[in-house]
């Protein structure tokens, strides 16, 4: 099932590129769309100087650091998310996994929501899953539904019921408060028969009715912003036409 899955997503990426981007941007719309960064931006104490280097970090990513570390460095928490995001990717400055690690830490620590997810995940890169995990229930604890999936995604890989079945209570309390990827990836792990085949069935029903729901809307209002000429139809790159309901 994970070949086919993959198989079609590669498909689809390369036949209908604007459609995967579309979708992609959707799903990480609904995924992240909570995390807290306005917030964190509202409480800096140089939000000017925070939004010069801002507009800068495509332009001259390497000032753009040098101005954004300046502010992180000063307490800035939404600065020091750029400086994180910087050595981790090796824009404007030389890539260091652990200055990366060193500032999402800060960042954190100084209550950045995107910053305990990156966090997390560097923790568990390095296999420390008692760390990460430490972290995520800290973002939990506080009803932070990526924090809720990122740790339901651990503990459904364990072979344990008690994990999966604390992965999946995770999951439902996360889409319970309105997490609709929560949904979506609860509906995923059943049709794969995470918690038994029998309810395989019902996860892809779940599954394609929430994306039919909450997703391809979305997608539909994204497409319909691009230009006329990039929002040629799935159909037509298959070489297909689609057949129009029956009145």
């Amino acid at each position: 099932m994970k070949w086919l899955c993959n198989f079609v997503g590669s498909l689809l990426q390369r036949l209908c590129p604007r459609h995967w981007e579309a979708t992609d941007a959707a799903l990480s719309e609904l995924a992240f769309g909570a995390l807290n960064d306005q917030e964190i931006f509202a409480k800096d104490a140089s939000p000017e100087r925070a939004l010069a280097a801002y507009e800068q970090w495509k332009l001259e990513p390497g000032d753009s650091f040098r101005d954004f570390l300046r502010l992180a460095e000063e307490g800035s928490v939404w600065s020091m998310l750029f400086v994180a995001a910087a050595y981790q990717t090796g824009r404007g400055v030389a890539a260091s996994p652990d200055e990366a690690a060193l500032w999402y830490r800060r960042a954190y620590e100084g209550g950045a929501d995107r910053a305990l997810l990156h966090f997390a995940r560097i923790l568990q890169e390095r296999n420390d899953l008692k760390g990460a995990k430490e972290v995520l229930r800290s973002g939990a604890a506080r009803d932070l539904t990526p924090a809720m999936r990122a740790l339901a995604h651990m503990e459904l890989r364990q072979k344990s019921k008690s994990a999966r079945s604390f992965g999946r209570s995770l999951l439902e309390r996360a889409g319970d408060a309105g997490d609709v990827v929560a949904r979506l990836e609860l509906a995923c792990a059943m049709s794969r028969g995470r918690f038994g085949y029998r309810e395989a069935l019902h996860g892809f029903r779940t599954f394609f009715r929430l994306a039919d729901e909450f997703v391809f809307p979305l997608v539909d209002q994204k497409l319909a912003a691009q230009p006329a000429k990039a929002r040629s139809s799935l159909w037509s790159k298959l070489g297909l036409r689609r057949r129009k309901p029956s009145r």
